[in-house]
């Protein structure tokens, strides 16, 4: 089972994924010493999930009417 650590958000960053929960724990507390007010948490990763975004752009044409 992989674990992940949230801090303060999910990253898909695939250095924040885990083999153990150990592992995952001494991740987070690593990160928490170096920032104390950082609120750090470990999950257990049942799914993951992506998606793509395609963004284009194109010139746009002079108004006809004028």
């Amino acid at each position: 089972m992989r674990y992940v650590v949230l801090a303060p958000f999910y990253n898909p960053d695939p250095s924040f994924e885990f083999g153990t929960e150990e592992e995952a724990e001494a991740f987070a507390h690593n990160l928490l010493a170096n920032n104390p007010s950082q609120t750090v948490r470990t999950a257990q990763l049942l799914k993951s999930f992506t998606a793509e975004v395609k963004v284009s752009a194109a010139a746009i044409k002079a108004d006809p009417a004028n």
